[in-house]
């Protein structure tokens, strides 16, 4: 609990009047986006029926690609553009779908980070400028781009196979320390290329 806490601090703030208090399933019956998947190789996140008949607002599964680990999410879409049904580009924000989610801090971590055997404690991010942490962006060809932007270089604080430090959320993985704060350079932003399955 006092880990998912302090994970969840980090982001607290991002969703501004969205309720992350309960692990209800939402209702509300779907919507333009609902069954959508981004599968973008190393995750899928994949967006399941709307949190109380909110528009865009999504209860979701980040997952890995064989979805055996997995998460409960919240995401939230704005600036949605949409063309004959399918989704053009779009901005958003995710968050743990509720404080007792021990496995969204590990999950998210492991979006940017290609390890297995990892225990988050700590997440500091901040939205970008205008709220957002991603933009999505499709193609014709179903394919997908999300362009993760925070407002600041964003850490993580806990272990990787036992051993902690403070490293970047988002590294230059052609240091040698692979994104240790101390010794590496981090960055705010990262772009993931994939596929959308509607």
């Amino acid at each position: 609990m006092k880990k998912l806490f302090l994970a969840f601090t980090a982001f607290a703030g991002m969703l501004t009047g969205l309720s992350l208090t309960s692990c209800g399933g939402g209702g509300g019956g779907g919507g333009n986006l609902s069954g959508t998947v981004f599968d973008m190789g190393r995750y899928k996140i994949i967006l399941n029926e709307q949190v109380d008949g909110i528009k865009n607002y999504y209860d979701a599964d980040i997952t890995d690609p064989s979805e055996d680990h997995y998460t409960e999410a919240r995401v939230a879409l704005f600036n949605v553009n949409m063309e004959n049904g399918k989704l053009k580009s779009a901005q958003g924000t995710v968050n743990a779908a509720c404080f007792s989610d021990s496995s969204f801090a590990e999950v998210f971590v492991k979006i940017f980070w290609d390890v297995n055997d990892v225990d988050v404690h700590l997440i500091q991010a901040s939205p970008a400028a205008d709220g957002s942490m991603f933009t999505i962006t499709t193609g014709g060809d179903n394919s997908v781009s999300i362009k993760w932007l925070f407002g600041s270089d964003p850490s993580w604080t806990g272990s990787i196979n036992g051993a902690n430090a403070e490293r970047w959320l988002i590294p230059y993985y052609d240091d040698e320390e692979e994104g240790n704060v101390e010794d590496a350079q981090g960055t705010n932003e990262a772009i993931h290329t994939g596929y959308v399955l509607y």
